[in-house]
């Protein structure tokens, strides 16, 4: 992702959020971070906010990209881990999606970028694509039809009955 970060800062003018959870995460960011060129804003606990403003979000697997998509940015869902855990639980996974968001949509809304499909340039053509102002709309009139199947009070126990009937 720092890679990524780098390439597109010198090919154009952006800023870059990494939004955490913890002042304990805040340390491993600083020392991640140091050196390099990109000007990175961190903010802690404010992840809704964060992306509220971003225009697209790199976003690693898990609830957080079903939660960016109910907000509504576009965003591609990453996700690498170390070649032996990925040889040894990827045949244990049976699902067409890795991303929530893309499991609640019933198709491959968000573009999902998993262990070697994972690099720097996949990452730098896939958010170049999103910020493209019509590339960027349509997925988030398509976020927003998403979300709204989850409809309003009681989401979080719709969305995993709909996971379930995937799932199960």
């Amino acid at each position: 992702m720092l890679a990524a970060a780098e390439r597109l800062a010198s090919e154009s003018k952006i800023q870059f959020v990494i939004a955490i959870s913890s002042a304990k995460q805040r340390k491993d960011i600083d020392q991640l971070v140091a050196g390099s060129e990109v000007n990175f804003k961190v903010v802690e606990n404010e992840t809704y906010d964060a992306l509220n403003a971003s225009d697209a979000a790199a976003v690693t697997s898990g609830t957080a990209t079903l939660e960016t998509g109910i907000i509504g940015t576009p965003l591609v869902i990453v996700y690498k881990t170390s070649a032996f855990n990925y040889k040894l639980l990827e045949p244990f996974i049976d699902v067409p999606h890795y991303g929530l968001i893309n499991l609640i949509a019933g198709e491959r809304l968000a573009k999902e970028l998993i262990q070697n499909d994972f690099t720097a340039q996949t990452l730098v053509d896939e958010i170049t694509r999103l910020l493209q102002p019509d590339v960027n709309a349509e997925m988030r009139v398509r976020l927003k039809e998403t979300a709204d199947k989850l409809g309003y009070g009681g989401a979080s126990k719709r969305a995993a009955e709909a996971i379930l009937k995937i799932v199960g």
